[in-house]
């Protein structure tokens, strides 16, 4: 008696985004259905949506799913990102990543092992596991118990498992959303599947359509026509939905394949605490794995290194690289950075080095001539190393997100327009709503002085004197001088905040000339691009940050 077990775990992707943001937990959430270079989005207040071809924006991304608390605020896939923030306008949006989720689906092949030997993973979020053979480790529905049990304790509270005898069966079994496991008995695979709505079947919407208005709404009324009747009326698709209706489904779950990897632990026998001697160890493991790594024309994303001290595990550290790499020299010098920023608090007797994340190494074509490469690409390239190389040793010696990149962010108040985003996160740049930039030069004219620039923003806004022309800034001072203003953007006028305190500014973009005609300065630091505002309830001019 062969039977088939099948795990559902509904909205994988938001559970996966949420893993590794736990803000993101609660919240209505929305992944888009792709990329998009450009923004559409307005968020100011009592500003028209930005006019652009249609598809060309972020705006235009078509919603491909969405968590429950954004089903709640009527938010349904297939709309549009800013159909969405209209409805919601705290709705949360990130891309979708699908190296992300592979790597979440892999994880639970892994760990599924555990409660059946043959997994399959059919898409994210849905996997096939061997059921057979239960009688005597509890029944099907201890089976189904262990399984959710394990995806709980990975951090997937919401999960179906379905058991029947074909893979089908249990797929549509593991889809009712009332009860946490349906076992179908065995031999009934047909009969249950019967009464149920055509709708479950892989058919493409003409075919569903053409059923109905022929009168076929369940699985049992298609499987009573002659086979001959559906080939001829549908092809191949029909004969495979009728197969699926009757019962039938050929599709078997699998052995896993063996996972790679690429690890050397080494067990010295006696206490090592200097870092020379350290480095010795280190190395000859590295080329070893190094070794293994080119065999397989692999590179190394992320190192691990655990010490040990008589079994005991004291130090555990995971080294990610900015650039992938199968360099052991550049590797070594990573890993001797990494003790230098944070020295072992005791000496070891074990050590263990593993290779956490790998990826295929790219392979680039050499001049057929055999000539060397032209001098400029050549120090381009050296470099392009030495930046990745400083990069890296900056990350590795500072804790936490201490290497950071500026990305421009577009936010109702322009003293917000700015974000900071780890080098080693991109995920996190998907929270970051860029700025339109056809949208600034067609519609908002002189703002185009700070489109797509990053705002460094003071601790407190600075206050400044300000000379005005016709009632409009013609000079700052500012640092105990006057500074001419070469070019001033339009005022724009926002408000605000009420729940916290409220905000009523005028925001300006100007461009500071680096001395006037009355003073002479050698030491000035030159034209300064700067956001000054306008404090309408206090009547005061503020120095909010500068453009970078």
């Amino acid at each position: 008696m062969y039977r088939i077990a099948c795990l559902r775990i509904p909205r994988f992707q938001i559970a996966v985004h949420r893993k590794h943001e736990p803000g993101l937990k609660g919240r209505p959430l929305v992944l888009l259905s792709g990329k998009t270079n450009k923004s559409t989005v307005s968020q100011r207040a009592g500003h028209a949506p930005p006019v652009q071809a249609p598809g060309s924006g972020r705006g235009q991304a078509v919603i491909f799913m969405c968590s429950a608390e954004a089903h709640g605020k009527d938010i349904q896939p297939g709309m549009r990102l800013s159909e969405a923030r209209a409805l919601c306008a705290d709705v949360l949006w990130r891309e979708q990543d699908q190296k992300l989720y592979a790597d979440w689906t892999n994880k639970l092949v892994r760990a599924l092992v555990s409660c059946s030997p043959a997994v399959t993973a059919e898409g994210f979020g849905l996997f096939f596991m061997d059921a057979s053979g239960l009688r005597h480790l509890g029944g099907e529905g201890a089976f189904c118990q262990n399984v959710l049990r394990l995806c709980s304790k990975l951090g997937f509270v919401e999960g179906n498992v379905g058991v029947a005898d074909n893979a089908f069966a249990a797929l549509v079994a593991a889809r009712y959303k009332h009860r946490r496991w349906c076992i179908v008995p065995h031999g009934q695979d047909q009969s249950f599947l019967a009464p149920l709505s055509i709708g479950h079947l892989p058919a493409s919407q003409d075919m569903q359509e053409a059923l109905l208005a022929l009168g076929i709404r369940s699985m049992g009324q298609l499987a009573g026509l002659p086979a001959e009747a559906i080939a001829e009326r549908f092809g191949r698709q029909g004969l495979l939905a009728r197969e699926l209706a009757c019962g039938l489904d050929r599709r078997r779950p699998s052995m896993p394949p063996a996972e790679k990897e690429f690890q050397a632990s080494v067990d010295l026998g006696y206490p090592v605490a200097s870092l020379n001697e350290t480095l010795f160890v280190l190395k000859s493991m590295l080329d070893r794995l190094i070794g293994q790594l080119k065999q397989e024309g692999l590179r190394a994303e992320e190192l691990q290194v655990i010490f040990f001290n008589d079994n005991e595990r004291f130090d555990e550290r995971p080294l990610k690289l900015i650039c992938p790499s199968n360099n052991a020299r550049f590797l070594l010098e990573i890993l001797k950075l990494s003790l230098e920023a944070q020295p072992l608090k005791r000496e070891f007797t074990g050590l263990l080095l593993a290779v956490s994340r790998f990826s295929r190494e790219s392979w680039q074509q050499l001049p057929l001539s055999g000539q060397s490469p032209p001098d400029g690409l050549r120090k381009a390239g050296e470099q392009q190393s030495a930046s990745i190389l400083l990069l890296q040793r900056l990350q590795t010696r500072l804790p936490g997100a201490a290497a950071v990149r500026a990305v421009a962010s577009d936010q109702y108040f322009p003293d917000n327009a700015g974000a900071w985003i780890p080098v080693l996160e991109s995920r996190a740049a998907s929270a970051v709503v860029p700025p339109d930039l056809e949208y600034i030069r067609n519609y908002t004219g002189a703002r185009a002085l700070a489109g797509g620039m990053v705002i460094k923003r003071a601790p407190e806004p600075v206050p400044v004197l300000v000379e005005l022309e016709e009632s409009r800034p013609a000079a700052v001072r500012y640092h105990g001088r006057w500074r001419p203003i070469k070019i001033i953007t339009t005022p724009e006028c926002l408000s605000g905040l009420w729940w916290e305190s409220f905000i009523r500014k005028s925001y300006y973009v100007a461009l500071l000339a680096g001395r006037d005609n009355r003073q002479d300065n050698q030491n000035d630091p030159g034209e300064l691009l700067v956001l000054l505002a306008h404090d309408h309830q206090t009547g005061c001019w503020l120095l909010e940050g500068f453009f970078d």
